[in-house]
């Protein structure tokens, strides 16, 4: 590696470290994911490439699955990498939602969940398991779809209720149309997973429609 591009890195690192991520450009912060990646490679113009494969939004570069990076000259090291970025936040904030005591309010969920959500373009059911006290047990998606539906199994969250002895779940899936009001399917599946749930004396406490950092609540607008 020439001497111009490692005192260019370092300058970088420098900036990184003096001003944090504010004071670098989008391509900038792609360059400094990549250094490790490739330490003999000049990563400014592959940074760049990625960027404009994705519209210059550093977002979308988070966001992006494997397939997306295909055309790009970049290993599967750097993708991995890239990726880890986005769930090393989510597994963060899982950690942290787990930490409180108790679920009160919705806006608790909305707080982990519109993170999660945010710039999927399909559609992922999300279910959290609570025990008595409304601590978290777990939580994740249990099911991904299409573009504007996600196919629920409702026997699958009775069993993983029943495996995990919750008392109490709360359901979330986001609309990447961005409305959050909900659709007919939305409001039969939700009362059919309540149906179902109550012969096992197990609580639907909410269901939490995320889209465009907002949501609908089942159990606020009187549906639960």
């Amino acid at each position: 590696m020439s001497t111009i591009n490692n005192g260019h890195r370092g300058r970088l690192r420098d900036r990184f470290f003096t001003s944090g991520l504010d004071a670098l450009k989008p391509h900038e912060v792609l360059e400094l994911i990549l250094f490790t990646v490739y330490p003999r490679r000049d990563t400014k113009q592959i940074a760049k490439n990625i960027l404009e494969h994705f519209d210059d939004d550093l977002h979308k570069v988070l966001m992006a699955d494997k397939e997306h990076f295909k055309d790009l000259d970049i290993n599967d090291n750097a993708i991995a990498l890239i990726k880890l970025l986005r769930e090393l936040n989510i597994y963060v904030q899982k950690i942290e939602t787990k930490k409180k005591k108790s679920i009160n309010s919705s806006n608790d969920v909305y707080e982990f969940l519109n993170a999660y959500y945010k710039g999927l373009q399909k559609e992922e059911f999300f279910v959290i398991y609570l025990d008595a006290k409304n601590k978290i047990i777990n939580m994740q998606s249990e099911f991904k779809g299409t573009i504007n539906e996600a196919r629920i199994y409702i026997r699958e969250i009775a069993k993983k209720c029943l495996l995990l002895n919750a008392a109490a779940v709360i359901l979330s899936h986001n609309h990447p149309s961005g409305s959050i009001q909900p659709s007919d399917n939305d409001v039969n599946i939700t009362l059919k997973i309540q149906k179902a749930l109550q012969y096992l004396d197990i609580k639907l406490i909410d269901h939490l429609i995320i889209a465009d950092n907002d949501f609908y609540s089942f159990r606020e607008y009187g549906v639960l």
